[in-house]
């Protein structure tokens, strides 16, 4: 599931959420209280979403990082190659 599936089921869950609780025969004081809880559960659920995000895109960048000095050496050595002619048969 991709994120925009996941960002639709969520907005599709607070929807049903929020008409189940509204359309439920109980007192207001009730409905607000398990609207309240309910908002501090999303709440907590979309820190942890958040942080976990931030830890995978931290890792991506260390990853990009990483790798961006063997890239430039790839990018030297093929220039190195093109000027001396060799570029064509590295290629072949």
């Amino acid at each position: 599931m991709d994120n925009r599936e996941f960002g639709c089921f969520l907005v599709g869950v607070g929807v049903g959420v929020g008409f189940g609780i509204l359309g439920a025969t109980q007192p207001g004081k009730q409905v607000r209280k398990r609207l309240k809880a309910k908002a501090e559960e999303t709440g907590e659920y979309l820190k942890e979403r958040g942080a976990a995000l931030g830890n995978s895109a931290a890792n991506l960048v260390g990853r990009v990082k990483a790798s961006a000095p063997e890239r430039r050496l790839d990018q030297e050595a093929l220039q190195r190659m093109d000027g001396e002619g060799g570029a064509d048969r590295a290629a072949v």
